[in-house]
């Protein structure tokens, strides 16, 4: 007795899976290599972008301890013009303070 599964049909679609089946893992493995160049991209431009925020911070670093040393120098060899300054600018926000502090209500 035939079955309708033993016809040249069904031969021709075993056929069509099979290259389906081929297809798609070659699509599959195509994918799978764009998807490595993709992360291998990233992870270039984070190691640049973690390099470029390690020279930025470097030269922050470098503009702080030269404005600290230029400070130190400045008071060692100014000091009294270093103190009148500093005097005024007390005198000067102590009169502004009162002016910015919120109004009390009365209840």
């Amino acid at each position: 007795m035939a079955s309708e599964l033993d016809g040249p049909a069904v031969d021709a679609g075993v056929e069509v899976r099979a290259g389906c089946h081929a297809t798609c893992q070659h699509d599959v493995s195509e994918s799978i290599h764009r998807l490595g160049e993709v992360i291998e991209d990233a992870g270039s431009a984070a190691a640049s972008k973690l390099q470029d925020a390690q020279r930025c911070l470097k030269k922050a670093r470098n503009a702080v301890e030269d404005t600290i040393s230029d400070t130190r120098h400045e008071l060692k060899h100014h000091p009294f013009r270093s103190a009148s300054i500093a005097f005024g600018a007390g005198i000067i926000l102590g009169f502004l303070a009162p002016r910015f502090r919120p109004k009390r209500r009365a209840d």
